[in-house]
């Protein structure tokens, strides 16, 4: 998995309307587009428990998305790479097997992971 394959999953997240308390039915498959889910499942576990620990509603807000309930995925996906800058701006960063990863990142993996 590369950034460029995590930020199509933010945009195919941002398209399944991240607003609901638990992920969207169109959410719970999203880790199905890794070649090896398990990747993804493992990469969200050395995001660290701050983020393992969350629940749903403070990951979405930790992209970017909690309360884009009626914005388009377009509005969505902005709001995900601006958080992110902000992110790195703030150093809020993560350092996992090489990535350098802001914590909206962080947040992303361990969302979908749990789908």
């Amino acid at each position: 998995m590369n950034r460029r394959r995590l930020l199509q999953l933010a945009a195919a997240l941002a398209v399944a309307s991240p607003a609901a308390a638990a992920p969207p039915a169109s959410a719970l498959r999203l880790a199905d587009v890794f070649d090896r889910p398990d990747d993804l499942r493992a990469l969200a576990a050395r995001c660290g428990p701050v983020f393992s620990a969350a629940s749903t509603a403070t990951l979405m807000a930790a992209c970017g998305l909690g309360k884009l309930a009626e914005a388009s995925a377009q509005e969505q996906l902005n709001a995900f790479a601006s958080r992110r800058r902000d992110d790195f701006r703030a150093g809020r960063i993560e350092l996992i097997d090489g990535w350098i990863m802001a914590h909206a990142e962080c947040a992303l993996c361990c969302l979908l992971a749990r789908s």
